[in-house]
Parts: structure tokens; C-alpha cells; sequence
């Protein structure tokens, strides 16, 4: 019911995209550790709030003048514990509004309010405005501490439906903790950071604290992004064009780009090293895959700066062209980006740094029409379907290929209905089913129903929630609680776990020959053909994969008997899964 954690945190893109002000305030960062602590269904608004002042005025000894709370507007309930129970002033309590003080990942779901702690660090530092208060964006106010009360379930309307289990999920920065006991001007000049930037004052032969405030910022960016580039990678992320690994990549190019401010040398991909040394003890997988690290950022940074240079001479053209307007049009920035591998977020600061605006709006309907033509652009997920939490299916596939089910729901034209009629398109869930949907990167199932002693061929399956839901052209009549007889087709299934078998050898095959830095990216599954994407920060030689077939073909030929069994996630790692 409780838990508290501490995570790798990276923050670059999407919801909450920083990356802009790295290096450049006292407190935003691309990657943080966020230390937590959890309520499911326990403890809540009262006991939630009470921990945190306790940890941080008597734990760690924060003079509680300092500190500042903001609530949701309309969460009188935390307002009136800060206030009576706490005894936190009313001059130091604020309300804020949705934007700052109400969470929700998505546009329905669990949602609810905060309330967020805040350090005043004195009226000398941040705009030195009269209105400066939590919430202000200067560096005057530093928010350490936000408890999200989960206490609602977001509709599709937006209404605000109460959950039946209320949860707290609190989330600290380490960094600006670390700042904040350490009494430091900013995250960047703690022990956090102190020994990757005496590292780069080696490499560049150039001094942080005596520099001018542009290379300040420079020193911070590199440190920064090395740890985020660094701990991504030995996740398993790999630069890309799409997804995470543009983000990574975003980072590693702006990363780049900085560096050239403090040296002629390309020496970002060494500081990785620094990295190693500091948080290795913490996160094993630095040091495992500490070679992988420097290689992916070498390439990556090799890559780039081939384009800089002529990226950057179309760039000056651009400004010469624009100069008037003093702005970038969203056609210019696409043409840096796609034709020399500029993100968005470079071409803005190299703009900035100009004088000059990018049309960021024009850069998204160019990317969007690339999208279209490359057949990329995703589709609109079909409605959603509220089903009761009891209409879950139960997966008798792994000791099954035939059983029978009985009706608990129909979906008709995304509507819940009692019954339906013959040659109608409905998916069926039922209580039991041996059919598998698509997942880990096997595909669903092929086979046919029977209905009333008719049959027909599926369509298609889906996962809804706990439920599997069968779409079929109906063969006959059919209503809520009948029965239904399903059949997989067993060649096609047989065929299926056949390569996917083979694809975990193929793995396994693949840490043999290249070592552990083999990290899965995905993989695909049919009964014709396997598809395996991993990284590996080089080429594989023809010799390589030669080992790699003999070694599967090998094992192929032993015969191996396949033993299923269930147990917890940590007993199989234990073993060497």
C-alpha cells in the first residue's frame, strides 16, 4: 500500500520539453533523479502533507520561514491542513490554478489535484518584482516538493468522476534538494555536478568560474546532457529520427553544438567517462555498457558536426534573406531539418542568438505533411469503450487451442449492446478465450467461432482493458450469456511460437558473439517470418553473423525441450533470464 523510489528522470520533449532553458537557469535540467513517496489506497491528503513538512524541517532542517505552499484553487481541504494543522500562514499559502497545481497525464484518466512546497531563496535573487511569489518564473522561488492527490477518474467529457481509491504520488528533485541543502546559486555548481565540469576544465584548458556568463552556460549544457545522453543509451535508447531516440538525439546535437564554444576539439563523447566514475556504483548498467556510451555519442556527434557546417552556411543565408523580418519560416527550419539533421529546438537557438524568431507553428505542418507521405501519420484510436471492472476474459491460450465462452459484452459501432443480429460486425468478449492478442511483439491469433453451430472466420483482436475482444462478421444471432465455441488455427499459431522461440535465441545468440551491450529495440513476429531491431554501436562484421547463425542453427538441431513456468519477475532475473 505504501512505496517510496528514486528514478531516472528525462525530461526533454512532449508535456514538459525544458530543454531550451538548460544551462541557462539555476534549476531546469534534462535529466534528474525523482525521489518519491506513494500511497495506494492508504494514507492521503493529511498524512501526505504532515511527511513531507516533517522530512524537510525536521529531517533536513529547512527553516520552515522559508517555506512557501501553493494549492489547487478549489482544494480547500489541503489549504485548510497547511493552514490549521501545519500552522503555515495564510501570507505564505497560494492558490493556483490548473496549469500549475492540477495534475493529469492525458485527457481522461486518474487526475487530481497538488500542492507544491516551494524555498524562497531571498528577495536579491530572480526579477526582484514586488508580484514575485511561487509559481514566477525567475529562480527566486524553487519548488522541491509536489504531492498529487489522485482522487478522480477524468471523463471523456471532462467530467470529474470521484475514484473509488484514492492515492498520493509525490515527486522530489534530488539536484534542487541537493542545491538547496548545499546553499548553492544553482543545481549546477553542486557536488552533482562539480567533478563532470572540473572534467571538461581539464579537457578545454578553460576555467567555469573565471568565464564570461556564455560559457558559464555552455559548461552547465554538457553536463548536463552528458548524464541524460549517458544513462538513455545504456537503457537502450538509440539516436533516431522519431520517438525517444530524437530526443536523445536532440540532446546529443544540442550537446554538440555547445562544445564548440569551449574547444575545436569534439570532446563531448569523453566526458561520458565522468558519468562512469560518478553514478556507475549507483546504475551498474553505465559501467556495463560504458564503451556502447561512447561510441553511439562519437558517431552521433560525428554526424552532426559533417552537416554543421553547411547547415549553418544555409542558415546565415536564411538570415541575410529574412533580415527584415527578422524571423525563420517554418519551410526554412523543415529544410534544416531534414536536409541536415537540425532539430527544431537548434535552429531556434541559433536564431536566438541572431536576433531572429522561428515559425515553430509552420515547422509542425511541414513535419506533419512529411508524416502523411511517408505513410507515418497515426491513425485516431478508435473510441473508447467503458467497460464495468468485472467484464475481464480469462486467458486459457497456453494449455488450449479450443474452448468454450460465454458472452459478457457486445460492441456494436463502439455502443455496449444486449444482442445482435446475423451478418452484423461486432466484437464479442467472452469470459474465457484461448485466442492471443498481439503483444511482445507476437501477432494476434487467426481462427473462427461458432455460433448456434455456424462458424465464421475473426477479424481481428484487441485488448480492452482485461478483456479480449473478438471482432467477427456475425454467422448467426447472438446475445448476452450464450455460448460461443472458438478454434485457433494451430498451424498458424504453432508456426508463430516457433519464431518466437527463435527470435529469443537469436538474442541469446547475439550477447554470445557481441556481449551485453546487445540491447532489444523491438521485434516482430509471424508465422512466415521474425523480425528482431537491437542496438549495437557497430557494423556487424559478415564473420560475426556467420557465429550467430551457426550458434542458433546449433541449438535448433538439440532439440531443446521448451518448459513453461510462471514465477515473479525477480526469480527469473536471479536465474539469468
Amino acid at each position: 500500500k505504501r512505496a517510496v523510489s528514486i528514478q531516472k528522470c528525462i525530461r526533454a520533449g512532449g508535456k514538459h520539453n525544458d530543454l531550451d532553458a538548460v544551462g541557462f537557469t539555476a534549476r531546469h535540467l534534462t535529466f534528474f533523479e525523482m525521489m518519491g513517496n506513494f500511497s495506494f489506497g492508504d494514507y492521503f491528503k493529511k498524512e501526505a502533507i504532515r511527511f513531507a513538512w516533517d522530512f524537510l524541517t525536521k529531517e533536513i532542517n529547512l527553516k520552515p520561514e522559508t517555506l512557501y505552499i501553493t494549492v489547487y484553487t478549489d482544494d480547500q481541504e489541503a489549504y485548510d491542513i497547511w493552514n490549521k494543522e501545519i500552522g503555515v500562514p495564510e501570507s505564505r499559502i497560494s492558490r493556483l490554478g490548473a496549469k500549475d497545481n492540477f495534475w493529469q497525464m492525458g485527457d481522461t484518466g486518474p487526475c487530481g489535484p497538488c500542492t507544491e512546497i516551494y524555498v524562497d531563496r531571498g528577495s536579491d535573487i530572480g526579477c526582484k518584482t514586488p508580484e514575485c511569489a511561487p509559481g514566477c518564473s525567475c529562480d527566486r522561488f524553487i519548488e522541491i516538493w509536489n504531492n498529487v492527490f489522485m482522487q478522480f477518474d477524468r471523463q471523456a467529457n471532462g467530467q470529474d468522476k470521484p475514484l473509488t481509491q484514492t492515492g498520493v504520488d509525490t515527486g522530489m528533485g534530488l539536484e534542487r534538494i541537493t542545491m538547496i541543502v548545499q546553499d548553492k546559486n544553482s543545481v549546477y555548481d553542486t557536488d552533482l555536478f562539480s567533478f563532470i565540469i572540473q572534467e571538461t576544465e581539464k579537457i578545454t584548458g578553460k576555467n567555469y568560474e573565471s568565464s564570461s556568463p556564455e560559457i558559464q552556460a555552455a559548461f552547465r549544457v554538457l553536463a548536463d546532457h552528458i548524464r541524460s545522453s549517458s544513462l538513455a543509451i545504456s537503457d537502450g535508447c538509440s539516436p533516431s529520427n522519431d520517438g525517444r531516440g530524437y530526443v536523445l538525439r536532440k540532446i546529443i546535437r544540442r550537446a554538440a553544438l555547445f562544445s564548440q564554444k569551449l574547444s575545436d576539439k569534439s570532446f563531448f563523447p569523453e566526458l561520458s567517462d565522468s558519468v562512469v566514475k560518478q553514478l556507475g556504483g549507483i546504475y551498474p548498467e553505465l559501467e556495463i555498457n560504458k564503451n556502447l556510451i561512447k561510441s553511439v555519442i562519437k558517431s552521433e556527434t560525428e554526424k552532426f558536426e559533417a552537416n554543421l557546417i553547411s547547415g549553418q552556411q544555409i542558415l546565415n543565408k536564411y538570415f541575410e534573406i529574412n533580415k527584415q523580418t527578422k524571423k525563420i519560416s517554418g519551410d526554412q527550419a523543415f529544410k534544416l531539418y531534414d536536409t541536415y539533421g537540425f532539430p527544431l529546438e537548434l535552429t531556434v537557438l541559433i536564431a536566438q542568438e541572431n536576433g531572429f524568431e522561428v515559425d515553430a507553428a509552420g515547422f509542425e505542418v511541414e513535419m506533419e505533411k512529411q508524416r502523411e507521405q511517408s505513410g507515418k501519420k497515426t491513425a485516431h484510436a478508435e473510441e473508447n469503450i467503458e467497460l464495468s471492472p468485472d467484464i475481464k476474459t480469462v486467458f486459457t491460450g497456453y494449455q488450449k487451442t479450443e474452448d468454450i465462452g460465454y458472452v459478457l459484452a457486445i460492441i456494436k459501432y463502439g455502443q455496449l449492446v444486449k444482442a445482435a443480429s446475423k451478418d452484423e460486425i461486432v466484437s464479442l468478449i467472452l469470459d474465457k478465450s484461448p485466442f492471443y492478442v498481439e503483444c511482445g511483439g507476437q501477432i494476434s491469433d487467426q481462427g473462427e467461432i461458432e455460433i448456434k453451430g455456424k462458424t465464421a472466420q475473426i477479424l481481428s483482436l484487441k485488448k480492452i482493458n482485461n478483456a479480449i475482444a473478438i471482432e467477427v462478421k456475425l454467422p448467426e444471432t447472438v446475445a448476452i450469456s450464450e455460448s460461443v465455441k472458438q478454434a485457433v488455427n494451430k498451424e498458424f499459431r504453432t508456426n508463430t511460437m516457433k519464431n518466437h522461440t527463435a527470435t529469443h535465441l537469436l538474442q541469446a545468440a547475439l550477447v554470445q558473439v557481441l556481449g551485453k551491450t546487445v540491447k532489444q529495440s523491438g521485434s516482430v513476429v509471424t508465422p512466415d517470418y521474425l523480425r528482431f531491431d537491437f542496438t549495437y554501436h557497430e557494423n556487424l562484421t559478415q564473420d560475426q553473423i556467420t557465429k550467430v547463425e551457426d550458434i542458433i542453427n546449433r541449438k535448433i538441431t538439440e532439440n531443446i525441450q521448451t518448459n513453461i513456468t510462471e514465477t515473479t519477475y525477480k526469480a527469473a532475473v536471479d536465474k539469468g533470464v
